[in-house]
């Protein structure tokens, strides 16, 4: 299962040169997050690698993923977003698919648990009757050897 920033990382680097500077350029420009603007000087001279971590130094995981998806098809890369928008849709159901599998089994360790306490308490039981059955045998063995 990836990461995000490594499938931030894998869009980015489907970017030309030119596009990862324009990319940035939107990142620095962002007018619908201008509090949150990644300042131009922290963007000057880095890659992709660099890109993705001032991202998500900024927006943190579902913002960059979100500002990365705005940005692609405001600069009419529209299957890199969509590219970038299955490969996070197939991350997440695969978590999901994970944080389930793990539920399940926790379930079924409380469920076997349960069931051994129960079978537990069974054989208790019963050896509580075998000793009394025992008891009982013990005593007509005694009755039978006074007669």
């Amino acid at each position: 299962m990836a990461d995000i920033k490594k499938i931030l990382l894998r869009t980015l680097e489907q970017l030309q040169k030119a596009e990862l500077q324009r990319f940035q350029w939107y990142l620095i420009n962002d007018d619908d997050n201008a509090h949150s603007c990644i300042p131009r000087s922290q963007m000057e001279n880095i890659d992709q690698t660099g890109t993705v971590d001032k991202m998500l130094q900024y927006y943190c995981q579902n913002g960059a993923v979100e500002i990365s998806l705005k940005i692609l098809k405001q600069m009419q890369q529209n299957q890199l977003a969509e590219n970038l928008r299955q490969e996070i849709s197939l991350r997440n159901s695969s978590t999901d698919l994970n944080k389930r599998s793990s539920l399940d089994i926790n379930i079924g360790r409380l469920e076997l648990r349960l069931e051994i306490e129960r079978h537990s308490k069974e054989i208790s039981d019963l050896r509580v009757q075998n000793a009394n059955l025992m008891k009982e045998i013990e005593d007509l063995s005694d009755r039978r050897q006074t007669f």
